[in-house]
């Protein structure tokens, strides 16, 4: 084999194995070529003719080496696009999730749970890996004379009022705990697990007092702030139907707080003697 057939094998390893960058491997290919053309043609001992068949074999190995690297690079450019590609759509795909689930699940004007998040997370605690013992209270809030301060105010006043509500509710509970959303209009629902009836009045206190703190100005009621209503109910874990019976107490004791007033808390109605009995014998 003669010397400039090694130069050939070098040329070839470099672009095609080595793979350097396009631009580097032209740089490579014309220093060779040069460095090789001189050096064959400053020897006193190579012919013309073979010097000149070298230099066009060491040519046509650059080209062919380039034409290599160049397709080289150009499916590893391709493959990079196809997989950023693959990773913007799986980024999308993941927003998208994350939208409809907001959509779903979250009221967009409070940033809390609607009805359907509300169940969600409610299933969630009822349906647990662990049945889950002792006691819950459900908390029923509602804003006091909301639909005379939409009329007075306008809608993107009561919406603001609404936002502003919620926060101070989500502000008093337990995050990740508790369960609060909103249960439609200017209902507000709260589920507090391993809270028992007297320790939920207490939290409905801070709840009502922080609110009225807002001092929300309302014209058309006599005090002149936005003030909540607030009935608390009581159920048990071990019992499926207890939630349900729950809110429906916290809802009789909404009515009992508006009855009284407005503007405080309520318990859920206590059963009679005759209740007790009836439920006993069932």
């Amino acid at each position: 084999m003669t010397r400039w057939q090694f130069a050939v094998i070098a040329l070839i390893y470099a672009n095609a194995a080595l793979r350097p960058s396009y631009p580097l491997a032209l740089a490579i290919s014309l220093v060779t070529i040069v460095a090789h053309t001189l050096a064959m043609a400053l020897h006193p001992g190579i012919a013309v003719p073979v010097a000149v068949s070298a230099a066009c074999v060491l040519m046509v190995a650059a080209y062919v080496s380039l034409s290599a690297n160049f397709a080289i690079e150009r499916d590893l450019r391709r493959l990079y696009l196809l997989r950023l590609t693959d990773m913007l759509a799986a980024s999308d795909l993941q927003r998208a999730a994350a939208d409809l689930h907001r959509i779903s699940y979250v009221d967009p004007l409070t940033g809390l749970a609607n009805r359907r998040g509300i169940d969600a997370r409610a299933d969630a605690l009822f349906a647990g890996a662990e049945p889950r013992q002792g006691h819950f209270s459900v908390l029923m809030i509602d804003v006091d004379h909301f639909k005379s301060f939409n009329d007075h105010y306008g809608h993107p006043e009561g919406d603001r009022c609404l936002a502003r509500v919620a926060g101070a509710i989500r502000d008093t509970v337990r995050e990740g705990i508790d369960v609060v959303g909103r249960y439609g209009g200017e209902e507000f629902l709260v589920i507090l697990p391993d809270a028992e009836l007297a320790d939920a009045l207490k939290i409905a206190g801070r709840m009502r007092r922080l609110l009225e703190q807002l001092a929300i100005p309302h014209d058309h009621v006599a005090n002149g702030i936005v003030t909540v209503s607030i009935g608390v109910g009581e159920g048990s874990f071990s019992d499926p139907l207890s939630l349900a019976r729950a809110i429906a107490s916290a809802d009789a004791a909404l009515y009992d707080a508006k009855a009284a007033g407005r503007n405080c808390v309520r318990p859920m109605p206590r059963p009679s003697a005759a209740d007790d009995a009836m439920e006993h014998a069932a």
